[in-house]
């Protein structure tokens, strides 16, 4: 038996993580958050571009931790692809942008959940136990 730290339940060993697919470019912000999301008992895969995290949605992951801001591109690219091909995936978008346009195009694809940087800690693992 373990002691899920998001809920502070027991669970069995025997019952599968639920997968996080963390799409962060920043090296050092994405190593702190997976190794936070692991301590958690989910089974987390970082990536830190546009393209890695499309090829890394065949992974199934059962949430998306998305930066906007990425080196190749926006995290709006991703959540496209997710939203035009109902993925059954749920998106937590996170972002330091202030852009109107660009958070409005955000808006518009319908994320779970918006949270700005620096992230509340708290937020994301309530939101992460209902993935």
């Amino acid at each position: 038996m373990l002691t899920c730290l998001i809920t502070g339940r027991r669970t069995s060993s025997a019952r599968p993580p639920r997968r996080v697919l963390l799409v962060e470019d920043d090296r050092p912000t994405r190593r702190a958050l997976a190794y936070l999301l692991g301590s958690w008992g989910l089974e987390v895969r970082g990536t830190g571009s546009v393209a890695q995290a499309i090829a890394a949605l065949s992974w199934e992951p059962s949430c998306v931790v998305l930066d906007l801001v990425l080196a190749d591109g926006s995290g709006v690219d991703v959540l496209e692809h997710i939203r035009s091909n109902s993925m059954p995936v749920r998106v937590i978008v996170t972002t330091a942008a202030s852009d109107p346009a660009l958070l409005t195009a955000v808006s518009r694809l319908r994320p779970d959940l918006v949270l700005y940087k620096p992230v509340e800690v708290r937020v994301l693992a309530s939101f992460l136990a209902t993935c």
